[in-house]
């Protein structure tokens, strides 16, 4: 039970028993035998898929798999020219989508499409398993990198995000490549720079951390979970029981809502914006279909003495933090004020920095993410601060960025 966003999964309907063929277990790219195809990948690049299907001539049957709990649904149609065309079921032999796809090429993405085709959903093949997060760092702000998914995140609070094709050549991930939406490309290899042509700035790896991944669908619930994973049991136990905390509530809400409501699907992520070998910070962030709030749940966490840190332990304890921060995030707030729009404007003067995390410059205070401008961070320097810090993890952290 674990996992770890803002993003729409699935909105599929009913399970199904259809007899499964024989089949020899694959990972990565499609397997083919003389009379059966699997396929292992992944549904937007959240939700785990497995398609398995029967081939008997140019026809095609078998099902498809959702999540870890592999929630399945019965496929049948047709193969032509190695073009692949065939419809998902439902338990009462309705047909809820269609899957589409070119079975001659393992590495091109499949598409999945409702019946009235008003939702696409790319169907993405599974790399093999690569389960290490990148940091990298500039003077500027951070990269936060995760292989085989659509993301990388930059800025100290997600302030910047491409979609993009992002992948390890190899299991440490010694090369990597991307391509960002706007067609810019970057490459990090043995030099350890990586060096991205959309701003031409460098940015040097830091630190690297694993993470694991949940997901479950059935006909009243799908969600997908990301986590980071430290192997350290406070650590881990408090990410446990958020997530499971987060799955409960959803629960408590789908008892609560009406008979035949749309299916709940949400996703659960996290964000490292700090690491070496004794500290860790970053958030978990979670949201559903059904609601335009976002859960956050942030942390300072000390590696070696399995604590978490609140910003009062961070600062001497004769030092009138509360003051400092409030006048500080204020002069910020105003400032950032005066170079928004109208709408955003306003929409900002009644949101709180609320939330904070470290990064490579100092304490980052963000607020709660809004679907009009996402989240907005203030960043309090670690030099306003530096001789009132009074936490040797949090000091040793800093000289090392320094």
């Amino acid at each position: 039970m674990r996992y770890i966003g803002v993003i729409i999964l699935l909105s599929l309907l009913g399970t199904s028993s259809y007899s499964q063929p024989s089949l020899v277990a694959t990972k990565g790219s499609p397997s083919y035998g003389a009379d059966y195809i699997q396929w292992d990948g992944v549904m937007d690049g959240y939700m785990e898929v497995r398609i398995a299907l029967q081939l008997d001539n140019d026809e095609a049957s078998g099902y498809i798999e959702y999540g870890s709990n592999k929630d399945r649904y019965d496929l049948l149609g047709e193969i032509k020219d190695n073009l692949l065309n065939i419809y998902q079921y439902d338990d009462y032999s309705k047909i809820m989508g269609t899957i589409t796809g070119d079975i001659g090429n393992p590495n091109r993405n499949w598409l999945w499409a409702n019946e009235a085709k008003t939702s696409k959903k790319s169907l993405q093949p599974k790399q093999d398993d690569n389960n290490v997060i990148l940091l990298f760092e500039s003077e500027e702000d951070d990269l936060f990198l995760r292989p085989n998914t659509r993301s990388i995140n930059s800025g100290a609070v997600h302030s910047d995000v491409m979609w993009s094709n992002y992948n390890c050549t190899d299991q440490n991930c010694a090369i990597i490549s991307a391509e960002a939406h706007d067609g810019h490309e970057f490459q990090w290899g043995d030099s350890n720079l990586l060096t991205l042509d959309r701003n031409d700035r460098s940015y040097t790896r830091s630190n690297t951390v694993q993470y694991a991944s949940e997901s479950y669908h059935d006909s009243k619930i799908a969600y997908n979970f990301y986590y980071p994973v430290l192997e350290n049991e406070k650590f881990d136990g408090w990410i446990e029981r958020q997530m499971s905390t987060c799955k409960t509530n959803y629960r408590t809400y789908l008892d609560q809502a009406a008979e035949g409501s749309d299916q709940l699907s949400f996703k659960g992520d996290f964000y490292i914006s700090a690491l070496d070998d004794q500290l860790i910070s970053g958030y978990l962030n979670w949201s559903c279909n059904n609601t335009a709030s976002v859960e956050t749940a942030p942390f300072i966490y000390d590696i070696d003495r399995s604590k978490f840190y609140a910003i009062g332990d961070l600062l001497r304890s004769d030092f009138d933090y509360a003051f400092f921060l409030e006048q500080f995030l204020k002069k910020e707030k105003k400032q950032s004020l005066s170079d928004e729009d109208y709408i955003i404007r306003n929409a900002l003067k009644k949101k709180h920095f609320k939330h904070y995390v470290l990064n490579q410059n100092g304490i980052v205070f963000f607020t709660d993410f809004n679907i009009l401008f996402g989240r907005r961070s203030i960043l309090v320097p670690y030099t306003e601060i530096q001789g009132f810090v009074d936490n040797k993890t949090v000091s040793n952290y800093f000289k090392k960025k320094a």
